[in-house]
């Protein structure tokens, strides 16, 4: 039998080893544009654990469904025309590598699936999908139309969005099996469509128009719009939270974050943001948002169901694209 001391020894020589590690907080990613870097943030105590250098002229990111690798879009300045797209590894905080876009220029909008990669070239009015491994191009889609600029992909990546800021469009691209395809259908919203996102359930692309103010609910099964909200909010960026149960608006003009149902298309509730907010995410958690804001620069956190912003943290000049990497 042991005795009580050697009991609390060997406790506290191998007791803590069969304990389990502190579970890991979420990562947070922002491309911040004026700075030409991707900062890492601590999610949870709002804390920037290191940037990296991503030039030129970062703009959108994707994360790959395990969270181990993200991709920047390289969109260019006045004085480089980007055509390439950074690799990010997320655990080393390192560029790996470049897939080029090459001949097509200006990529702008992501979306990751499995071994695919989805972006958008405005200079060629196309989307096109890369393989992840070997960066080579075996899909494009022709938008046809001018700007396009944010993509939204529904689940099993047969069918793409893209919002044409030049053309006040949406176009619908069924991908297929073959190596190229054309817009089967150019849906007229308002002017200047740039923020685009899809519904969890595939049933609803929601456009919002930076040129005219206003948000355009677009019916995925008849291809038409089926509402008209907001006139007067002018929002860059459509965030739908992951039960497809809130959409966010960013209002530019008033400052706010504009929080709706996306059920019934009822405003929630306005949120200023002490600035001009630029875009957003929602968390798998359905509560938690994260907000870019400009003037000045930082990004905030929000809590939905009490409609409050509970941190701030800068990372940059000019915070952009955001990704969240969950433990």
């Amino acid at each position: 039998m042991r005795s009580p001391l050697l009991a609390a020894i060997t406790l506290l020589l191998f007791g803590c080893a069969s304990a389990p590690p502190p579970a890991a907080h979420p990562l947070l990613l922002v491309v911040n544009q004026g700075s030409k870097t991707l900062s890492f943030v601590d999610a949870s105590t709002l804390t920037v654990l290191g940037s990296i250098p991503v030039s030129p002229a970062p703009h959108e990111l994707a994360v790959s469904e395990d969270g181990r690798t993200a991709y920047v879009s390289l969109y260019g300045d006045r004085e480089t025309v980007g055509d390439s797209i950074a690799v990010i590894d997320v655990a080393t905080r390192r560029e790996t590598g470049r897939l080029s876009l090459a001949p097509h220029k200006r990529p702008h909008g992501l979306v990751v699936r499995g071994g695919q990669l989805f972006a958008t070239s405005e200079t060629s009015k196309v989307a096109v999908r890369l393989d992840r491994t070997t960066g080579a191009i075996g899909w494009t889609g022709n938008t046809g139309a001018a700007g396009s600029h944010m993509i939204a992909l529904n689940a099993d990546a047969t069918r793409l969005y893209s919002g044409n800021i030049g053309a006040d469009s949406v176009s619908v691209i069924d991908v297929g099996s073959g190596t190229t395809a054309n817009a089967s259908q150019e849906i007229k919203v308002g002017k200047g469509p740039e923020g685009i996102a899809l519904t969890p359930d595939g049933f609803e692309v929601w456009a919002a128009h930076r040129g005219g103010g206003g948000v355009s609910v677009i019916d995925t099964r008849t291809g038409t719009v089926v509402a008209t909200l907001l006139p007067e909010v002018v929002s860059a960026r459509v965030a739908i939270s992951p039960d497809g149960r809130r959409v966010l608006l960013f209002d530019m003009p008033s400052g706010s974050t504009i929080v709706l149902d996306r059920a019934t298309r009822k405003e929630l509730g306005r949120i200023a943001m002490g600035g001009m907010p630029g875009g957003g995410i929602i968390a798998a958690d359905n509560r938690t948002a994260y907000v870019s804001v400009y003037q000045p620069f930082s990004v905030a956190r929000i809590d939905l169901e009490i409609m409050k912003i509970t941190g701030n943290v800068d990372t940059g000049i000019a915070p952009d694209g955001m990704a969240l990497v969950t433990p």
